[in-house]
């Protein structure tokens, strides 16, 4: 019993106090009905948006160093977040300060993008849990996410935000149950997006579904040379106190289908996203900025081939 008490406060409340101090010197700015004229990049901003799938959405979103409402000839990379159990749309926030990013633009280590973290289902506490609901694959999320149309995700970030104009320069990242979310996108959608990092899948309950795509779409994923990159901590919660092995199960199972992946263990890495964020990382000033490069080639080797079009 100590030991599981210990575990959950290092999984859980330490990463909590550790992401509420990091709040207080990132810069938000709070748009209502997204008038963002006034805004300027930089910063993350806080506003909604209406989804024809799923009604109006709330969204944190980083604007980076150069960014403008007015600007409508720039088009910037995206970057979709998808979070864990009992997350919101700030938590991509809490953990990425935007001047870390701002550096990183500013240094030339990543090209200038927008990230956007969404609320995905509402989570009423003290009422029965349905863990389905509150999945990043259930049909309205997967239509917020994935419809090219008007009303929807991608219509609002090309319009509002000048971000992601293409599948192919939309990356996907996920903690958790976003991590879950990651894998299924990536293997059921791999024309979706650029490029998928999964982040502490331990969701093992979802390895049939998951499995059933990967060998539907294999051939497609062979050819595509889909970009997935999978890591898991070496002192997860879930797998040190329930044996959760998603991780693991998948990467073997995508080795046995020929399906490129990445695949990596984070020595001491608990199962929160800020773990996985600022894990130190060889060559690197974290594993955050190695993840954000992880995508940016993704992006820059489709601009490069769109550019070499005749």
């Amino acid at each position: 019993m100590k030991r599981i008490i210990i575990g959950f406060l290092l999984a859980f409340i330490f990463p909590l106090v550790i992401c509420l101090t990091m709040v207080e010197d990132n810069p938000m700015t709070m748009v209502p009905n997204n008038q963002l004229s006034m805004v300027t990049g930089g910063r993350y901003i806080q506003s909604s948006f209406k989804s024809n799938a799923k009604g109006e959405v709330k969204f944190v979103a980083y604007l980076p160093p150069g960014w403008s409402a007015e600007d409508t000839v720039t088009q910037y990379p995206l970057l979709v977040y998808l979070y864990g159990q009992g997350g919101t749309e700030y938590s991509f926030y809490r953990v990425v300060r935007a001047q870390q990013l701002n550096k990183w633009v500013t240094d030339s280590l990543v090209q200038p993008f927008i990230a956007i973290c969404v609320r995905g289902e509402e989570i009423q506490f003290g009422k029965t849990w349905d863990k389905q609901k509150i999945q990043w694959y259930t049909s309205s999320n997967e239509k917020m996410l994935t419809q090219e149309g008007k009303g929807e995700l991608r219509d609002f970030c090309r319009n509002t935000l000048h971000a992601g104009f293409s599948p192919d320069q939309i990356a996907l990242e996920g903690q958790s149950r976003g991590a879950t979310g990651t894998l299924y996108y990536a293997l059921k959608h791999p024309d979706k997006f650029s490029s998928f990092i999964s982040n502490a899948y331990v969701s093992d309950y979802t390895l049939g579904s998951l499995k059933y795509n990967a060998k539907k779409n294999k051939t497609k994923l062979r050819a595509n040379g889909v970009k997935l990159r999978m890591e898991i901590g070496t002192k997860d919660w879930f797998v040190e106190y329930y044996h959760r092995k998603g991780t693991y199960i998948m990467h073997d199972y995508l080795n046995a289908l020929d399906i490129p992946h990445e695949f990596d263990t984070l020595s001491g890495g608990n199962h929160g996203f800020q773990y996985f964020w600022h894990q130190p990382k060889e060559g690197y000033e974290n594993n955050g900025l190695f993840h954000l490069q992880f995508h940016d080639k993704a992006w820059k080797k489709s601009q490069i081939e769109t550019d070499s079009i005749p």
